[in-house]
């Protein structure tokens, strides 16, 4: 997880990236890593029915 946060922040800060290229390029990092962490909660919904509930 802290490997996609090194990455964004050594592209954010190269000078040979545009801005628009950095931001897609962190955008890109955040979903992988919201996929890294869907991956291991596979068997565990973040939401599940009763917490909705609870939520609403």
């Amino acid at each position: 997880m802290t490997d996609y946060l090194d990455q964004a922040d050594r592209l954010l800060r190269s000078e040979n990236v545009s801005a628009d290229a950095a931001v897609i390029a962190y955008a890109v990092l955040a979903l992988t890593q919201a996929v890294d962490r869907l991956q291991m909660t596979e068997e565990m919904p973040i939401i599940t029915p009763e917490l909705k509930g609870d939520m609403l």
